[in-house]
């Protein structure tokens, strides 16, 4: 009788530690997904945030004023030397732009915030040869399809594209936003 009754008493309380470990479990699995959840802004992989510290931010490609007014009047001539691909509240346009090798193609922001023009695939940006978003304030910043930085309204961002192939690419803070650039 007394072997019955401690049997019985450990099979209740292996019972209740198992319930008390799945319990346990699920809660630590809700919060994961919670604060997953509340991130608000994209996050760059833990090693590209930890070799942030060593290197020496790049200086933006922006356009002055008078560099954009002289690219958009070489473009209403006719010259496809600089085509613009315009950002805009509802995204890129032209969606799919066809070039040369070796062509700048700006990125302008006429939208009511930031963006951040790359090479597919989010977040890593490693579609276009030789991109990566750990690159990014690199000696080889200059030479990845990755803006690196938001680009804030009304400020543009340019790319030489030297290489053939059919690239598509993405706003780094807004993924949904997408386009495509065919190079000759």
């Amino acid at each position: 009788m007394f072997h019955t009754r401690l049997l019985i008493a450990l099979g209740i309380l292996v019972i209740i530690i198992g319930v008390g470990y799945f319990i346990f479990q699920g809660q630590n699995q809700l919060t994961y997904q919670i604060e997953s959840q509340q991130q608000a802004q994209p996050q760059a992989p833990q090693e590209f945030q930890e070799s942030q510290e060593l290197q020496e931010p790049k200086e933006p490609s922006y356009l002055e004023d008078s560099e954009l007014e002289e690219l958009q009047e070489e473009l209403s001539k006719g010259n496809e030397e600089f085509p613009i691909i315009t950002y805009t509240d509802s995204g890129f346009s032209p969606q799919v732009l066809t070039i040369k090798a070796g062509t700048i193609v700006v990125f302008l922001n006429e939208s009511s915030r930031d963006f951040w023009p790359a090479t597919d695939v989010h977040p890593t940006h490693q579609v276009y040869p030789g991109s990566d978003i750990r690159k990014c304030f690199s000696e080889k910043s200059e030479e990845i399809f990755d803006a690196c930085e938001p680009i804030k309204p009304g400020a543009s961002w340019w790319f030489t594209f030297n290489h053939k192939g059919r690239w598509n690419y993405h706003d780094h803070l807004n993924p949904s936003f997408t386009g495509t650039i065919v190079v000759e």
